[in-house]
């Protein structure tokens, strides 16, 4: 079989790597767009976290998913299309999916962090909160657009295998995936353990709760977040208190 895990941005892809990678399949350690991929393989985490541009290789996607062996996979954010369908067709598709209130601010924390594409004025509010609902008028409907709601889309396709980011760090979503991979004798304790204990390119701590706020929530309402959320099966009005 080949692999390739579709994710929303933050919802799990390198956690969900490892895991892989335990299961026994290989890491191409490419990450696919459409007319590109970034080549992290070997590379040290801080270039990688710091340099991605560096590590790009200009290639179209349909010669990218050529080149993946069999038991190799990949990681993407590719959107669902019908030219995405066709190609990535003979793949096995892991998606993986985030309430987005807590991908977005994750999201947020990141781009800060590592000065990321979409880094601006609004990582200088004073407070976590200013910066959540900033970023959110100035990033958040792209995001939501360009990549949140085109990986949604995948849900529920042939092929596919949803797993929540609220599960893959619970056995219930590591036994998920050894069945879908067909890794049925493997003990998913141990896989989840191993995973949670691995350093990995896009790891960040769990304190999510001092970012959002009623003015969050307000701009969360009355963009195209809840109607994403609720084609996952997230509660549309799923609100964080701020």
């Amino acid at each position: 079989m080949r692999g390739i895990i579709i994710s929303q941005p933050k919802a799990g892809t390198y956690l969900c790597a490892e895991y892989l990678k335990l299961m026994g399949l290989r890491a191409t350690n490419w990450h696919l767009f459409k007319n590109a991929y970034t080549d992290y393989d070997g590379v040290p985490f801080d270039d990688a976290r710091t340099k991605p541009k560096q590590l790009l290789v200009k290639k179209k996607i349909s010669d990218s998913v050529a080149m993946i062996d069999e038991q190799h996979f990949a990681v993407s954010h590719l959107g669902f299309s019908g030219m995405t369908e066709n190609l990535l067709r003979p793949f096995k598709k892991v998606i993986l999916v985030r309430e987005l209130r807590t991908a977005l601010v994750s999201l947020m924390r990141w781009t800060k962090e590592h000065r990321r594409g979409g880094y601006g004025t609004w990582a200088d509010q004073a407070t976590p909160q200013n910066q959540m609902v900033k970023f959110l008028q100035q990033r958040g409907t792209r995001q939501l657009q360009k990549f949140y709601s085109p990986v949604a889309r995948w849900h529920g396709r042939p092929g596919t295998c949803t797993i929540r980011f609220e599960h893959l760090r619970q056995e219930i979503g590591v036994l998920r995936l050894c069945e879908f991979v067909d890794c049925r004798s493997m003990d998913p304790a141990h896989i989840l353990r191993e995973g949670l204990g691995t350093e990995t390119l896009t790891k960040m701590s769990k304190d999510e709760t001092e970012y959002w706020s009623p003015a969050a929530e307000d701009w969360f309402r009355k963009s195209i977040g809840p109607t994403i959320n609720e084609h996952l099966g997230y509660p549309r009005t799923n609100a964080r208190r701020g």
